[in-house]
This record gives structure tokens, C-alpha cells and sequence, in this order.
């Protein structure tokens, strides 16, 4: 478990919260990703995170256990929970322990695809209780690079909390945010600085979010004229 420098990621008391990966890796090798770039640095730790092939650290779980109170998790910031090379196993002991612990977990994926095709499948785990325990939220990542239908998968999912992360912004989108709870923007970054999305396709996701009540978070590093960083209401 480290504290994460991840703005949007917050502890319940509004202090910076914390990043564990269980899952490490992903299969998708997207050309800006900065987890893949990150775990070149494990070379001499784990040969699996160096090459950044999907794999489990279950020994990790037991840091949830042991904070007692409550705190904001950004699960697998380092790898892709719903990666086509995921087994359900590994899904399931994760939200085991989810569900038993007091904490806001943040769940972000690029696998739209798989996340549709996993939500058909509807997982039995948790007492036949509902898929995503209510303190996850859960979230889908949009580039602008590919439009999806995205937006209808993720609503169609239970979870309490449901997001969109426009970063990297690399591209216009025609965002569809009825049912969306929140959505994050950012610019690219690269190893020589920040690539800037175009006003106007920021301004478009704003104009979307107000009109459907979706809390708005721009990132820092995101040239834009207002610092507008909400977070989402939480229902009792």
C-alpha cells in the first residue's frame, strides 16, 4: 500500500488516499501508459511486473485488513482488473475483501469490452449479493481516440459510484454522461511535459455534466481557465 499523489484519489476526511495493486500488468500495452513505463523499474523484484504480464500479488490483500479506519484505495493503478487474461478467481478474492472492509475503492478500467462481457456473466460471489460491493467506484476510462458504447456498460452496472476518466483527453468525444455520477479530465503526459487536450473538447464533457448533475474533477496538470475539482455525492 503507498499514499498515492493522485489528486482525485481521497481519503473519506478529504486527505490524499492510497494505491495497492493486487493485479499488476496488463495486456492492452497502450503507448502512453505510465504504469507499464513505471514497472520497468521492478526488474530486479518481480520478473512478471517488469514485463508487465498480468499476475496476482494476493499476499497484498492483507493490507486492507489492517487499517482499521477508513481510508480511499485506487485498486490496480498498476494493471487492468478486468484484462481478458484476469481469472474470475482473482476478481473474487478481491471483492471478498472489499466488501469486508470500511474503505472507498476506486476501480478503473480501459477493457470495456471485457467489463461488458463480465457484467453479462453477473459473478455469484459476495452471499448473491450485489457485483460491486457499494463502496466501489467504479470506473471507465475514454481516450477519445476510439468511441465506445461504454457509457451504456457502465450504467447498466450496480455499483453505488459510477465515473468516466477523460485522461489521457487525446481526442473529441461525444460523451453520454445520463447515469454518470463523475467525470475526471487530464491532459497526456509524456516524458518531456504535458500534451494539452483542445478547449473545446473539454468544454463539451462540461456542458454534458452539468446538464445530467455529474460532478466534474480537472486534473492540475490541465490547462484549462477554471479549477473545477468536485467530488461525487455518496448516498446514505
Amino acid at each position: 500500500m503507498n499514499k498515492t499523489k493522485i489528486e482525485w484519489v481521497r481519503n473519506p476526511d478529504g486527505t490524499q488516499g492510497y494505491t495497492l495493486n493486487p493485479i499488476v500488468g496488463c495486456s492492452r500495452h497502450c503507448s502512453y501508459c505510465y504504469a507499464e513505463q513505471q514497472a520497468k523499474r521492478q526488474r530486479q523484484r518481480c520478473h512478471l511486473c517488469y514485463a508487465f504480464t498480468p499476475h496476482f500479488h494476493e499476499e497484498r490483500l492483507k493490507d486492507l485488513l489492517s487499517w482499521k479506519k477508513p481510508i480511499g484505495v485506487f485498486l490496480c493503478s498498476m494493471g487492468e482488473f478486468f484484462d481478458k487474461y484476469v481469472p474470475f478467481m482473482w476478481q473474487n478474492k478481491i471483492l471478498e475483501i472489499v466488501e469486508k472492509t470500511p474503505h472507498t475503492y476506486y476501480l478503473l478500467t480501459k477493457a470495456i469490452d471485457v467489463l461488458a462481457e463480465w457484467w453479462i456473466k453477473k459473478p455469484t460471489w459476495l452471499n448473491q449479493g450485489p457485483v460491486f460491493p457499494k463502496n466501489v467506484r467504479l470506473g471507465i476510462s475514454i481516450d477519445g481516440t476510439n468511441q465506445t458504447v461504454g457509457y451504456d456498460t457502465l450504467v447498466q452496472t450496480d455499483a453505488e459510484v459510477k465515473f468516466v476518466s477523460f485522461e489521457p483527453l487525446r481526442g473529441p468525444v461525444k460523451p453520454k454522461l445520463k447515469g454518470i455520477n463523475w467525470v475526471i479530465i487530464g491532459p497526456t503526459s509524456t516524458r518531456k511535459g504535458y500534451v494539452q487536450p483542445q478547449k473545446e473538447w473539454v468544454d463539451t464533457i462540461i456542458k454534458e455534466a452539468r446538464a445530467n448533475q455529474c460532478a466534474i474533477f480537472l486534473k492540475n496538470k490541465l490547462d484549462y481557465p477554471e479549477r473545477i475539482q468536485e467530488f461525487p455525492e455518496v448516498r446514505g
